[in-house]
Parts: C-alpha cells; structure tokens; sequence
C-alpha cells in the first residue's frame, strides 16, 4: 500500500506552525484498489498512437464535497444536505482545485513519453459522461480523448475519534478513439485511510488556511491516482 508523509501548518497560528502542528509531521496510509475493471493499452498501440492527438476533458460541474461533520451527521437528510452546502463551500471559497485536472497531466505527459502522441493545449469542457458524446463533443479537435473525472470526494471523521479526520476520493479515466466511438483504456482509483486516527488532524486543520492541507493532501492523492492509473492503462512493454 502506498504511503505518504504530510507536512502541514496548524490553522491555530497562521503565522508560524505551532510545536504540535510540527509534531504532526502527519503520516497519512492511503489504500488504493481499482473500483472497476481497467483495460491496457495493447503493445501494438506504440504504432498506432505515435503522432496522434490527444485532448483532454474538463467536467463543467464537479460532484459534491461532503464535508461529514458529528454535528450534521445526526440530522438525516438535513445533516446530509448541510455536509452539502458546506463542502461545496469549502471548495469554492478557497478555490481547491478538482484534482481530476492534475491526474489528466500526468497521464497526458505519460503518452507523449510512451506512445509519442502530440497534446492539444485546449481542454475539452464536459457536461456529460456519455461515451457518445463525448466522442461527438472531441470531433474535429483530436484523434483521443483522455477523460478523467473525479467520481467522489469528501472528508469524514474516525468513528473511533470525532475530532480526527480523512480524506476519501475517487476517480476514473479513460481513453477513447474519437473515430471509432471506443474505449481503448480505462482504469480508476480509491483512496482512503488504511489506518487510524492518530496523527490525523482536526478538522480546523484540515480546513484552515485556505484549505492548505485539502489541497495538499489532494495533490499527493492525484500523484499517486496518476501512477495507479498509468501502469494500468498503458502497456508495460511500450517505449520508455
């Protein structure tokens, strides 16, 4: 399972870490599993990719932020509705990017380093995740299609300490040949905590200062979402 070690600023000093914030130099154990089946590239695909183009996607809408808190947790669906609101605020206010993007890159400079395949600067905006149309959407502007979206985002509290939290995220990506209408690799990740409270922060830490530590802690996730990704996607006997 991959690991990684996360150096953050406490929100209780917004000048200086505090001596508990560089305590904290927080460990982070993230799981990672494939949440549906991935397809390879086949190693034929050297020959078949080398000079084409590739564009990649960018959601108009992302999925909501559920910011899971004990004191929304107890109310149902009104609990579940302000998680909502104050995910997607936690978002928007601090402008945390959709980490989706970031995966796209890596997996994009991947290609041209594997296959050889020439990127197009512009992102292609999507509102749907119809393989039809995202195919009629690409017609005229790339020969590929690499599509990431993030499926599911939000932080949450250790059952076994409320004042501890996490960060789960998901996504998807596939490639498709425009022409064809078809998909000719995909993969996904999951990732969330695989051990336990200690050394997690608080939710104000988390959340604080801008979000500095969500943003960071969703960089790490998209850096390790992207290497999960590749080495399913593409043929391990493709150039290097």
């Amino acid at each position: 399972m991959p690991s990684f070690q996360i150096l953050r600023n406490s929100r209780h000093s917004y000048q200086r870490p505090t001596s508990t914030a560089l305590s904290f130099a927080a460990a982070l154990v993230l799981a990672g599993c494939a949440s549906t089946a991935s397809q390879s590239l086949p190693p034929s695909a050297s020959g078949e990719l080398k000079g084409r183009t590739i564009v990649r996607t960018e959601r108009s809408e992302l999925p909501t932020f559920k910011a899971n808190t004990p004191g929304k947790a107890g109310f149902g669906l009104l609990g579940m509705a302000a998680m909502n609101k104050a995910g997607n605020a936690l978002i928007n206010d601090n402008k945390v990017a959709d980490p989706a993007l970031a995966i796209s890159s890596a997996l994009s400079d991947e290609l041209q380093r594997r296959y050889q395949t020439r990127a197009v600067s512009a992102r292609l905006p999507l509102d749907t995740d119809k393989l039809a149309s995202i195919a009629k959407e690409a017609q005229g502007k790339a020969d590929f299609v690499l599509d990431v979206r993030t499926v599911d985002w939000s932080s949450a509290y250790f059952a076994t300490d409320w004042g501890k939290y996490y960060v789960n995220y998901s996504a998807e990506s596939q490639l498709i040949d425009v022409a064809r209408q078809a998909v000719v690799a995909r993969a996904s990740c999951q990732y969330s905590p695989s051990d336990g409270p200690e050394g997690k922060p608080s939710y104000e830490e988390l959340t604080g200062n801008g979000a500095a530590l969500l943003k960071t802690t969703l960089g790490k996730i998209s850096t390790l979402c992207a290497k999960e990704m590749a080495a399913a996607m593409f043929a391990s006997t493709a150039k290097r």
